[in-house]
């Protein structure tokens, strides 16, 4: 059994999709950096403890863009990720189909890509996503666990811990 840690951050990840597209950007730092994903950080105080708010902001602050007024957040995932069995994040992962202006390269993810749902560059990506994430960009809903060794680098296992 995995140990949780009582500090274990929550996150968001927020990815664009509209038409069966999907806008993935270079990560620019921390972990993943160098590595397509969607956009998001960790819950702040500015969020009041809201994690539909810190997914806007981290949204704003890494596309250059906001969502727009009224969009709905889709959640379709939570996601635990573990570090050699010990509890590092739990991340919310949404869709968003509506946003007010173009995705643009900001100081922390690189210039967007679109991608096509049917061929998601996930050798470009963390490990695990060619796992999770390919069933999230499938319409699942669930709660999971992403197993990953020392310093996130090699991908352990998955599995889907219930609905969401």
């Amino acid at each position: 059994m995995a140990d949780t840690l009582a500090t274990a951050e929550k996150s968001t990840l927020v990815f664009p999709i509209r038409n069966g597209v999907v806008w993935l950007a270079e990560k620019k730092r921390k972990v993943g950096a160098g590595l397509l994903n969607g956009y998001g950080g960790k819950l702040d105080e500015a969020d009041g403890g809201s994690i539909r708010l810190c997914a806007c902001r981290e949204f704003r602050e890494e596309s250059g863009v906001s969502i727009s007024p009224g969009a709905e957040l889709q959640k379709m995932a939570i996601v635990r990720f573990f570090e050699e069995a010990m509890e590092i994040f739990e991340c919310h992962v949404y869709f968003v189909d509506h946003w007010e202006g173009e995705l643009r390269e900001t100081e922390q993810m690189g210039r967007p890509e679109s991608h096509p749902l049917w061929n998601v560059p996930y050798h470009l990506m963390m490990p695990a996503d060619a796992v999770w994430l390919k069933l999230v960009f499938a319409g699942r809903r669930f709660k999971g666990n992403v197993y990953y060794g020392a310093g996130n680098k090699e991908f352990l296992k998955f599995e889907e811990a219930g609905p969401l």
